[in-house]
C-alpha cells in the first residue's frame, strides 16, 4: 500500500479479516470502539490507495502509481491483484459499518444515525463498483496499439458504463512483451491466479448488491477465458498473452489451488445466475 507502515497495514487486514462474512457475525466479544478503531484504519489504507471515494468531485479511482501499473490509452493505471483486493476491502467495510449499527441498537440509537449509517454502507458499495468499472475499462482494453488484445463482441449497452471490446483482463503489470518466452512472469499478460482473485470480488459484490447487469457482465469475462486456460481434465494454464495466445514456456497446470478457487467461485455464480 501507498505510504502505510507495513505493521498498519498487517493490522488492519488482520482486523478486517476477523470483521468479514460470517466471522463478524459470530465474533461477539470484539466491541463497537475496536470495530470503529479498525474501520477509521482501513478507511486510511484505501484513500491512500484509491482516492476518496466520498466525494464527487474527487478523481476515483486515483490512477496508481507508474511503478506499480503500466499505462492505457485512458491515462488510468489498474493492477489486477491490487484492485481485486481494495474491492473486497470496500465490500467488508460495507458490512462492518452495518454490523457497529447492529451493535448500537442496544442503545436509543436515533432514525438519523441509523440513516447516516447505510448511506455511508452505500457509499463503500459504490466505491467498490466503481472500482470494478474502472478496471473492466482500463485492463479490458489494450494498453496500446503495439500490444493487441483478442477481439470480442460488445453490445454497447452496459448500464454499469464498461466499454470492453476485447476478451479478458490483462493483469496490468508495468512492463509488457508480446511473445513466446516470459520468465519469471515479468511482463503484462493474463494470469489465472489473478483473474480468480477478481472474479471472486466482483461476485462478493453482487451477493451484497444483487446487481444482475454486473452478474451479467463477469458470466461474459468467463466465457471468453476459461476456453483458452483450460486444459480438459488437467488443470489451468498458469499465463496466456494479453491476446490469450500461449506461451511456449508456460507447462500445463494439474490441479492445484486455482482449479479448487475456480470451482467454489463458479459455484456460487451458478448460483447467484438460478436464483436471478
Amino acid at each position: 500500500m501507498i505510504n502505510v507502515l507495513l505493521s498498519d497495514f498487517l493490522l488492519a487486514v488482520d482486523l478486517l479479516l476477523r470483521f468479514s462474512t460470517d466471522i463478524l457475525e459470530r465474533d461477539q466479544k470484539i466491541d463497537v470502539l475496536e470495530k470503529s478503531n479498525a474501520l477509521k484504519l482501513v478507511d486510511k489504507l484505501q484513500s491512500d490507495s484509491f482516492g476518496d471515494w466520498r466525494d464527487a468531485r474527487s478523481i476515483f479511482p486515483i490512477p496508481l502509481p507508474a511503478k506499480e501499473a503500466g499505462p492505457s490509452p485512458s491515462g488510468q493505471r489498474r493492477y489486477l491483484w491490487t484492485d481485486s483486493f481494495g474491492i473486497l476491502n470496500f465490500i467488508s467495510q460495507a458490512k462492518l459499518v452495518r454490523q457497529i449499527e447492529v451493535d448500537n441498537m442496544i442503545d436509543d440509537v436515533s432514525v438519523e444515525s441509523k440513516d447516516s449509517s447505510e448511506i455511508e454502507a452505500e457509499q463503500y458499495l459504490h466505491a467498490a463498483k466503481e472500482l470494478i468499472i474502472s478496471v473492466f475499462n482500463c485492463l479490458g482494453n489494450p494498453r496500446s496499439e503495439e500490444y493487441p488484445m483478442a477481439p470480442g463482441s460488445d453490445n454497447s449497452n452496459h448500464h454499469d458504463h464498461t466499454v470492453i471490446n476485447y476478451k479478458g483482463l490483462r493483469i496490468g503489470k508495468v512492463n509488457a512483451r508480446q511473445g513466446d518466452i516470459d520468465i519469471g512472469s515479468a511482463y503484462d499478460g493474463m494470469y489465472w491466479h489473478y483473474l480468480d482473485k477478481f472474479i471472486f470480488a466482483v461476485t462478493r459484490y453482487i451477493i451484497e448488491t444483487d446487481d444482475e447487469v454486473m452478474l451479467k457482465r463477469v458470466v461474459k469475462l468467463i466465457k471468453q477465458i476459461h476456453p483458452a486456460f483450460l486444459v480438459p481434465g488437467k488443470g489451468y494454464y498458469r499465463k496466456l498473452n494479453v491476446d490469450l495466445s500461449h506461451t511456449a514456456d508456460e507447462p500445463e497446470n494439474r490441479q492445484n489451488y486455482d482449479v479448487l478457487s475456480t470451482v467454489w467461485i463458479y459455484k456460487n455464480i451458478n448460483q447467484l445466475c438460478n436464483s436471478n
